[in-house]
Order: C-alpha cells, then structure tokens, then sequence
C-alpha cells in the first residue's frame, strides 16, 4: 500500500476489504478523502452487496443511508435504502451504529 497506506491505522485481513483500502486510497491522490467523482461503483462489483453508503448531517448529527447493499439487507431483514438510522427497528444494533459512525465522524 507504499507509504499512504502506512499512515492508515487500518490493516484488514479480509481480502475485499484490504482490495477496497487500495482503492480508496489510491483514489485519494494524497487528499485526506477522495472526492465522490474519484469513485465509481463499477470499480468494485466484487464488494456492493457489502457496501452502504452514508449521508451525514450535522447539528445535530444525524446518518441517512443513500444505499445499503442487498447483502446487508438480507442479513437485517430491512430496506434501509433511503432512510435514516434512526429507522433501524433494532434498538441494541442502532445503538452501536449510532455510536460506531459518531466515532468515524469524528476521526474522520
């Protein structure tokens, strides 16, 4: 991952998520986050039924999901596509989103 991924405190074992590091970071062109139009879905048809993708609003801080992959969907049981976080049915899981995304936000 040369020296950008030595940065990343991140190392994924999983072979999809290590192939979707490169990408992102490579994608990044040393910026801190790609821009959306660096990113195209086609890149990476071997992970979308394992991918969401995430609106986050501020003040106050509030997730909606623009698209949830139809393999997390099954596992859930519930379309989240369009709706927001405070949508999911299960308290105790929303519980640890809410509070896993906060995290991400805030390291960014």
């Amino acid at each position: 991952m040369g020296d950008e991924g030595e940065k990343l405190s991140l190392r994924p074992e999983h072979p999809i998520l290590a192939r979707l590091l490169s990408y992102w970071i490579e994608r990044r062109q040393g910026r801190q986050f790609p821009a959306r139009r660096d990113i195209d879905p086609l890149d990476f048809p071997y992970a979308l039924g394992n991918i969401s993708l995430i609106d986050v609003f501020h003040s106050p801080l509030r997730f909606r999901y623009r698209l949830v992959g139809t393999r997390i969907t099954e596992q859930i049981g519930v379309e989240m596509t369009g709706r927001w976080l405070d949508d999911v049915p299960y308290p105790d899981y929303r519980e640890i989103l809410v509070s896993l995304y906060s995290r991400v936000v805030a390291s960014r």
